[in-house]
């Protein structure tokens, strides 16, 4: 937009016409300019109407004197001609005095403009339109549907735009799923047609449709006449396909060529057309183009048939003729290739014979695979076959090529009396290793010619002289089969050995029957047994690997196949790795690295490992190797929650006097704790690695006893509250106080009621303001600088105001308060018991009136007591304490105070693994907000994580742990994190402790 002021100080000149642009009056004509409220004036010493002064755009028409509608339609995806003209005052096309740029730009952001006419090349925002141009083509694609302006701007002229409409149209059809090859007489698979617009995007069908005006899909094919269908079995003939209103994809078609038709193969090509016989529907979305596709149709040679055979034959004649047929899919003689190769072949021994009487020579004979014969250009060959054995049994013929994919026929004759009289144990391997299935070893029943023949069902018996073992049907000697059972016409089984103990040498398999007619003369393999070393055993593995710490020992030991030791190797242990980073070690220090090694003297060897980074997570698998022996071991958790050594040396600091940590949080790049130490309030400062420096230790003597229970760090200012027992009375009151950077700490006493007084918590209300809440729900809000609180009740009846009151208390009942949070809306949260049960109260400080007292809301039905409060990412509040059945508890409450019942079970987490919660904080991991809690167990300090719906445990096994004070009695009270790393506040063996571990 132009600035006025600016225009008042330029001045122009355009060939040789000098003007200047101006929001002032120089008496010179003007013009409003469309876009930018500013007058544009002239000073010119020719005629006016050749200078030029506005911008206009037309689609319709290449002349700008030329009448245009107001409105123009285009179409989705088209490469549109858009003329920018320039003209002067009484709207003619003049011509530009000096070059003049100007601005493209669309109602949809997507639209692109083009200098090209295909609306291909670099897109474009600016065009310029030279000195002594009156007007430019540029082009313009539309990539969306719908109504928008289209503008062309230039600072200097008034500019305009101009309407346009993109419609979608389909202007092509696709066909989906051509079938690449159909055979004559069969039903083809299915396709699909598409009607796609200009950008080639499928379009759905839009304009409404008359009975007496159908728009179809006719569908040709180059081969004639295919008949199209709309089922997969070609039974339901499709006369016309009807592209639904509101549907761009036609369902599946299907089609069938006569099978009668003749010769090799036959291309045909699909053609795919839409009939719109509307001519104002032809006008407004346009002629839809026609889609093709070739497909090949073949008829083929797909089954062999074996026509006249003989029902018998002698041993030694001939069986008279019999015809092998060459056919198509359709049982009818076919071969469409000349000189066609099959292979012949039968079951039982025999020549075979061109013609119907075994004259001439032999053209072949039967062999395990058969021979190869030429059928000639016809269809068909008669053959003869004749046995040329003295056995007789049943024989089977067959015909195959490798040309056809089809089915096959076989026949068969040839009865005569044969007997079974030997058992050959034909194959197998020379040797098996102990506790190893041998591989495939192969029995046969023959006749006394050695021909493969078992006329009857036959049970044979297997055994193995020297070494013992059993005997199976299968590669992995799971089916156990001592006795094999053969069936009529059966000849060979396969069986597998497995030795069954650690002894080695030569054994002799052998195979007998005792059944009727004869019995079978057995024979027998020799097979040789070994026993190796096969694999490398973890036996010992610890529970667990922590970070840091010396893991072990595990246990290696050599082993054969059958799990018993092997000591007959002296192996070094050359590829032992780990999933995760650490290193391998032979001593439970973990300081020597010499090599592990496996010997005849010493087949069990150990060692330890130790995980030396903070990033693995999750499980170990440990691999170990000897180069050809391995095994991988099972998984081994990883606990991360380990001692930080960077701080006070081990992770743990304790004071020299009985005390406790009560209050926790961070300041600077350490920590400052509270509580009380020899029964008097402390605050301390904690370096990061752990040493201490008294910031405040109360020595009062009108006090008795006191305690800090909450601290507020705000930058290097640290507000403290707590509460102070008097001497005088035995009366416990609020404490509260401040020290601020290198200055001594100012501490205040207030008398707020009642003898049973403590504050429990503070919050900063403003820059001036802090509001200090009371074990009994109270509120104070009071001055940060000279602890003075406001008087939220006043007393009249004595004439002048007098504060009686500076708090606001709850609703009746037997109240106490334990811990309070600031969410992320400044609004305080209290959580504690109301009437023995879990209580949380939420205010804003910034609002409280002595006429409206803060109620508590009870929750979770339990009873019991809310100990500590935290806000997940998602605002939600979640509180731990401990419930009457003696259970840690973890509840989840929704932003109207009610509990959120998909949080553990009906908005509850009870854990037996300790009585109580005492803090909570939240833990983002991942994307997810884990939940950690601080407690006691076993006497000992313990950190419990959860999953954001409640469940204990996460992905990374880092779930829980005791942090061992031992042999002192720990228990944690407060709880924080600190980037990756958490500290834990409370106390061990009576005194105040702090540590701090690795997540």
């Amino acid at each position: 937009m132009f600035n006025p002021f600016k225009l008042c100080l330029r001045s122009f000149l355009i060939g040789t016409l000098s003007f200047v642009l101006s929001g002032c009056q120089f008496g010179f004509m003007s013009v409003e300019n469309e876009k930018a409220p500013i007058k544009e004036a002239f000073n010119f010493s020719t005629n006016p109407l050749l200078v030029p002064s506005r911008l206009a755009v037309s689609f319709d028409s290449l002349r700008l004197n030329q009448k245009f509608p107001a409105q123009k339609q285009v179409r989705l995806g088209r490469c549109e001609p858009m003329q920018i003209s320039v003209a002067n005052l009484k709207s003619s096309e003049v011509a530009l005095l000096s070059d003049v740029s100007v601005d493209l730009s669309s109602g949809n952001s997507a639209d692109e403009f083009y200098l090209s006419s295909s609306c291909t090349g670099t897109q474009i925002i600016k065009v310029t339109l030279k000195k002594g141009e009156s007007y430019k083509i540029v082009y313009y694609k539309p990539k969306a549907v719908g109504n928008r302006s289209i503008f062309a701007v230039n600072n200097l002229f008034s500019s305009v735009g101009a309407s346009v409409s993109v419609l979608r149209v389909a202007t092509s059809l696709r066909i989906n799923n051509s079938p690449s090859l159909t055979h004559a007489g069969e039903c083809s698979t299915g396709f699909t047609m598409t009607a796609l617009d200009f950008l080639g995007q499928p379009i759905p069908k839009d304009f409404p449709l008359s009975s007496t005006d159908p728009s179809y899909l006719a569908i040709t094919s180059s081969l004639g006449n295919p008949t199209f269908y709309s089922d997969s079995s070609c039974s339901t003939i499709l006369a016309n396909i009807q592209l639904p209103m509101g549907q761009h994809t036609t369902g599946f078609v299907y089609l069938k060529v006569p099978s009668n038709f003749s010769g090799i193969r036959l291309n045909s090509t699909l053609t795919a057309s839409f009939l719109w016989n509307d001519l104002d529907l032809e006008k407004t979305y346009g002629k839809v183009d026609s889609a093709g596709v070739a497909t090949t149709f073949t008829r083929e040679t797909t089954q062999i048939e074996f026509e006249n055979v003989p029902q018998s034959v002698n041993v030694g004649t001939c069986s008279g003729g019999f015809k092998v047929v060459l056919k198509d899919k359709q049982g009818r003689e076919f071969n469409e290739a000349s000189n066609r190769v099959i292979t012949l072949n039968t079951t039982f021994p025999g020549d075979f014979y061109s013609g119907p009487n075994c004259s001439g020579s032999a053209i072949g004979s039967s062999s395990a695979n058969g021979f190869s014969y030429l059928i000639g250009s016809g269809s068909s060959a008669v053959l003869s076959f004749k046995p040329t054995s003295t056995a007789v049994g049943r024989s089977t013929f067959s015909a195959e090529t490798t040309l056809l994919s089809g089915l096959k026929r076989a026949t068969a004759t040839m009865t005569v009396d044969r007997k079974a009289t030997q058992i050959v144990i034909e194959s197998g391997p020379p040797s098996v290793n102990v506790g190893v299935c041998s591989g495939a070893i192969t029995l046969k029943v023959k006749d006394a010619l050695n021909l493969d023949f078992n006329e009857s069902p036959r049970s044979i018996s297997l055994a193995s002289d020297v070494i013992p073992g059993g005997f199976f049907t299968d590669s992995i000697c799971s089916n156990s089969a001592p006795v094999l059972s053969l069936l009529a016409g059966q000849t060979s089984k396969v069986f597998y050995f497995k030795p069954s103990t650690t002894a080695t040498g030569d054994t002799t398999i052998s195979a007998a029957s005792t059944l009727v007619p004869l019995d079978l003369t057995s024979s027998a393999r020799g097979i040789r047994v070994v026993r190796l070393a096969t694999q490398l055993v973890f036996e010992i593995n610890p529970a667990n690997l922590k970070v840091f710490d010396c893991a072990g020992p595990f246990t290696i030991v050599s082993k054969d196949n059958l799990n018993n030791p092997f000591t007959e190797i002296d192996k070094p242990i050359t590829n032992l790795s780990s999933t995760v980073q650490g290193s391998f070690f032979t001593d439970n220090s973990c300081t020597n690295l010499q090599p592990i090694k496996i010997s005849t003297s010493q087949p069990r060897t150990s060692f330890f490992f130790k995980i030396n980074s903070l990033d693995v997570s999750g499980e170990a698998r440990f691999t170990v190797g000897t180069g050809d022996l391995s095994v991988t071991s099972g998984l081994i958790p990883i606990h991360r929650i380990v001692f930080d050594q960077t701080f006070n040396s081990n992770g743990k600091w304790t004071d020299g006097a009985n005390g406790e940590v009560l209050a926790l949080a961070k300041y600077m790049d350490g920590y400052v704790i509270g509580g009380q130490s020899g029964g008097r309030a402390y605050l301390k400062k904690l370096s990061s690695t752990g040493t201490p420096t008294v910031l405040y230790s109360d020595s009062n003597s009108s006090f008795s006893q006191s305690s800090i229970h909450s601290i507020l760090v705000e930058g290097n200012d640290i507000y403290f509250a707590g509460h102070a027992v008097s001497a005088a009375d035995g009366n416990r009151n609020w404490l509260y106080g401040k020290v601020l950077l290198n200055s001594t700490p100012v501490v205040w006493n207030a008398d707020t009621g009642t003898s049973t007084d403590s504050a429990i918590g503070i919050e900063s209300v403003s820059p001036s303001k802090v509001a200090i809440i009371g074990n009994r729900f109270e509120v104070q809000i009071c001055n940060k600088s000279d602890g003075v609180c406001d008087c939220l009740v006043t007393d009249t009846s004595t004439g002048s105001p007098t504060c009686t009151s500076n708090y606001v208390s709850p609703a009746s009942g037997i109240n106490i308060a334990k811990k309070t949070a600031k969410d992320s809306s400044d609004q305080i949260w209290v959580v504690g018991s109301s009437d023995s049960k879990m209580s949380v109260m939420r205010f804003n400080p910034l609002s409280l009136s002595s006429s409206l007292p803060i109620p508590t809301q009870l929750f979770s039905g339990a009873v019991g007591t809310a100990n500590a409060i935290a806000f997940d990412s998602f605002g939600n509040a979640l509180i731990v304490g401990g419930i009457s059945n003696l259970f840690l508890a973890i509840t989840r409450l929704n932003s109207n105070l009610t509990v959120d019942l998909t949080f553990g079970s009906n908005g509850l987490v009870q854990d037996a693994v300790a009585s109580e919660g005492f803090d909570i904080a939240i833990e983002p991991s991942g994307g997810v907000d884990n939940i950690l809690i601080a407690s006691a167990s076993s006497n000992q300090m313990l950190i419990r994580r959860y999953q954001p719906n409640g469940t204990f445990g996460n992905p990374n096994n880092s779930n829980s742990n005791l942090i061992s004070f031992y042999p002192l009695i720990s228990e944690a009270k407060r709880l924080i994190r600190d980037g990756y790393k958490i500290v834990l506040g409370g106390k061990a063996g009576g005194l105040s402790a702090v540590t701090r571990i690795h997540p």
